[in-house]
């Protein structure tokens, strides 16, 4: 089958077994195993051990919070034995102070049912009661503290807190079960107290108390005097052994989710693992339907691609059926028009000339030019003489070299010599084919 059955609970309250899902719950014997994966729910009670559940502060930081709480525990002498710490929350109070909500009971206890559920065949899962408590109230309370008191048997649970923080947890125990009414009224009267304490010690105001109860403490408490504190009592109905009773406490179990759980993180992954099977099955049929439907659809545009082609390689064969013309012989033609074009573009000699008498100056004689073309470019060789003094002389030749460097001429080699009166010089010079007139 795709979708699994529902979700099915084993809860150990009050050193009674019993067993929930949809709707109907069934006390059963410690030794007996229900199959399939379960959700264990636990106050750990038993004949020798009763848990303690609080709210301390302690001064160090929330990795070593466990630590310090047992060796307290150990030292006020609230256990015998070594004792086992389950943290449901902290909450950072100072840079070396800590706020734990947490849960003590013997190692050995512990140990017990971690042995017990390694040794299933099947699945378990382990939730301590006030882990669910809290889980419980998050989901229930906003940034105002909320309370609330899970009431079975001689018992009453409360648990103050809001989303992000717990303020008071305790258990106040009537210890003659059968007592009359007005006895069961004081330990609600134990409870109010409790409310009151914490909203004076820790200064937060309760406006609303929500009270759920087990089958067997269907009583309500007497507090119409407290009109600042609304209260609430869910009424639910559960079946157990063939008769209606009422018990609001299981409808708080819908909303369990698997991070109120203690399990190791493997269990828990394999449990979030089941529960989305289901839907990777869906998920898995639907990817097969698309992929089957994307299959039929691709065939089909195949045959049609393959149609195409075939069209195309008869209109290609078609336009290939031709033989092609030598072409004439273009290049030699194509090289004389680009010397013709060279030589259109590049400087004449008269040009040349003409550079040379505007860069030289009165004083020079220019007594010999010598033009030669190599590789599309223009080398000139120019001899002259100054008459005039060196200093003159050689800034006038340095002002010949400027004039031809502007008109666009490389100077690649130059030769000045001088006597006292009269200078000589040699300039060699370049100017690429093509360019500019």
């Amino acid at each position: 089958m795709i979708f699994a059955g529902k979700r099915q609970y084993i809860i150990e309250l009050d050193q009674a077994v019993y067993t929930y899902s949809s709707g109907c719950l069934s006390r059963i014997s410690a030794e007996e195993k229900p199959g399939g994966e379960t959700w264990l729910l636990t106050d750990f009670t038993t004949d020798t051990s009763i848990p303690t559940s609080r709210v301390a502060i302690v001064d160090t930081k929330a990795k070593y919070a466990p630590t310090m709480i047992n060796r307290q525990l150990q030292e006020e002498g609230e256990f015998t034995e070594p004792v086992s710490v389950i943290i449901h929350a902290t909450k950072k109070a100072a840079t070396e102070r800590t706020e734990v909500f947490y849960t003590a009971l013997p190692v050995t206890l512990l140990r017990q049912y971690r042995e017990r559920i390694a040794r299933r065949q099947n699945l378990q899962i382990l939730f301590p009661l006030y882990g669910v408590l809290l889980h419980s109230i998050r989901q229930m309370a906003g940034r105002q503290p909320l309370a609330l008191v899970f009431r079975h048997k001689n018992h009453a649970d409360l648990l103050i807190a809001n989303k992000t923080r717990v303020y008071y947890a305790n258990r106040a125990t009537l210890y003659d079960i059968s007592a009359a009414e007005v006895e069961v009224q004081t330990l609600w009267g134990i409870v109010l107290n409790d409310i009151k304490t914490a909203e004076r010690e820790q200064h937060i105001s309760i406006e609303k108390c929500v009270i759920c109860n087990w089958f067997d403490a269907p009583d309500k408490p007497d507090w119409s005097a407290e009109q600042d504190m609304a209260v609430e009592t869910p009424t639910a109905l559960v079946t157990i052994d063939n008769e209606s009773r009422p018990c609001s406490f299981l409808p708080l179990l819908e909303g369990l989710t698997l991070r109120a759980s203690i399990s190791p993180a493997l269990d828990t992954i394999t449990s979030y693992c089941r529960r989305l099977l289901p839907m990777v099955q869906i998920i898995v049929l639907l990817v097969a339907l698309g992929l089957l439907a994307g299959g039929r659809f691709l065939g089909t545009a195949t045959t049609d691609l393959k149609q195409e082609i075939a069209a195309d390689k008869q209109k290609l064969t078609k336009l290939t059926d031709f033989t092609l013309r030598e072409a004439p012989a273009y290049r030699p033609a194509l090289a004389l028009l680009q010397r013709l074009d060279i030589l259109r573009r590049s400087k004449s000699f008269k040009t040349v000339i003409g550079d040379l008498t505007t860069a030289a100056s009165p004083h020079m004689t220019i007594d010999q030019v010598k033009v030669d073309v190599q590789h599309q470019l223009m080398k000139i060789e120019v001899h002259g003489i100054i008459n005039i003094d060196f200093k003159t002389a050689y800034r006038e030749y340095r002002d010949l070299q400027n004039r031809l460097k502007n008109n666009g001429y490389t100077i690649v080699d130059n030769t000045f010599t001088t006597e006292i009166d009269q200078a000589q010089f040699l300039l060699t010079c370049t100017s690429p084919m093509g360019g500019d007139k």
